[in-house]
């Protein structure tokens, strides 16, 4: 049976995003205050598995589960895609499927927090 071409490409998107490269002009200083700004319980070592966001019964998105600890996890859509606010994150090479709430959403990239009741979701 033939690879996943979506895996194939979530993949080569991680080989990317693991890799040394060139920083932008101040965009690490960006990322860093937009950090800053979420406040959580404990660090998220970074991951960077592939996995999919499952909702609405059985529709999936793939994503890149950039950190992740038992409380949390920051994840990279594939594409454009508006997440309700309940979603199930499955990452098949660990064997983990766990049920998230959705804190905030800035385009591809979100915050999930696990089994807490988490207040109202916002905007990154």
């Amino acid at each position: 049976m033939g690879a996943n071409p979506i895996d194939d490409r979530l993949s080569r998107r991680l080989q990317n995003l693991s890799s040394p490269k060139a920083k932008t002009p101040g965009g690490e200083a960006l990322m860093s205050a937009a950090r800053k700004k979420v406040q959580r319980n404990a660090e998220r070592p970074p991951t960077f598995k592939v996995g999919r966001i499952i909702h609405s019964g059985a529709s999936e998105i793939p994503c890149v589960i950039k950190d992740f600890t038992d409380i949390g996890a920051r994840i990279v859509l594939e594409g454009e895609a508006a997440l309700p606010e309940d979603v199930c994150l499955s990452i098949a090479q660990a064997g983990v499927r766990r049920i998230a709430k959705v804190i905030w959403q800035h385009g591809r990239e979100a915050g999930l927090s696990f089994g807490v009741n988490s207040g109202e979701r916002g905007q990154r």
